[in-house]
């Protein structure tokens, strides 16, 4: 449950989580929250957004052997976990309210934290408005001004939302952010949208998307370091993933 007396949009730091498999990333609530989800849900049990592994409720986890849907527990349900999301989404959408300069300097103060040589953004949930894209578009260049060299890797399905396309291009011209456009359905070829990197897409069947790499994390191999892998933050190639 949220502490509103946290939430200080003007000296507060979104809060940031470490995976075990892509790294440092700054979460938010996944679902109707995700701009994009509606288009994934028009192809029903073919829609990625139907599995979502970061939301909750029934319509989460992977496709049984009948083709119907079984749960799925994962970390991202848990309470603690569900509190950091729900914090990163309220302390953005108060910066927002105040300006977008505002939301700039949040972004700002809480990417000065990361460690590491690469972030992935949003492991749970989207990119929720086109302010706030603005907003972190004009914070990673001031930092990469002020020396900060860290690669972002930037997944969205917002790129079937019109309003955001001029935006979403504008930071994928930003120095060392790879904007990636998610296929909204599984199998799908990873999307071509023009003024944004290369696709990525989640795979039923092994190949079905004809991506130019697979995700090799699984089975015994846990994360991207372990793999030795930074795919995800080449923008020229496309990407698939297991269902997960």
């Amino acid at each position: 449950m949220l502490n509103e007396t946290e939430i200080d949009p003007l000296a507060g730091c979104l809060r940031i989580s470490k995976t075990a498999k892509t790294g440092p990333t700054i979460g938010g609530p996944a679902g109707p929250s995700c701009p994009g989800m509606r288009a994934s849900l028009k192809l029903g049990a073919e829609g990625v957004c139907a599995f979502c592994y970061a939301a909750s409720g029934k319509m989460s986890g992977k496709a049984d052997k009948a083709g119907g849907l079984r749960s799925k527990p994962t970390r991202y349900r848990t309470p603690p976990v569900q509190a950091i999301r729900d914090y990163n989404m309220a302390l953005v959408k108060a910066a927002l309210a105040i300006s977008e300069r505002c939301c700039t300097d949040l972004y700002k103060r809480s990417l000065r934290q990361v460690r590491g040589d690469v972030f992935r953004l949003n492991d749970s949930g989207d990119l929720h408005s086109v302010v706030q894209v603005r907003a972190l578009a004009t914070a990673i260049r001031e930092l990469r001004a002020e020396g900060w060299n860290v690669r972002v890797w930037v997944p969205t399905r917002t790129w079937t939302v019109d309003r955001f396309l001029a935006p979403l291009r504008d930071l994928a011209t930003v120095e060392g952010v790879s904007v990636r456009p998610s296929a909204l359905g599984f199998d799908q070829a990873p999307p071509v949208v023009a003024g944004l990197h290369a696709g990525t897409s989640a795979e039923r069947v092994k190949g079905a998307s004809g991506a130019d790499a697979q995700c090799p994390v699984g089975g015994a191999v846990k994360s991207c370091a372990a793999a030795g892998c930074d795919q995800c933050w080449r923008p020229e190639l496309t990407v698939a993933y297991h269902e997960h």
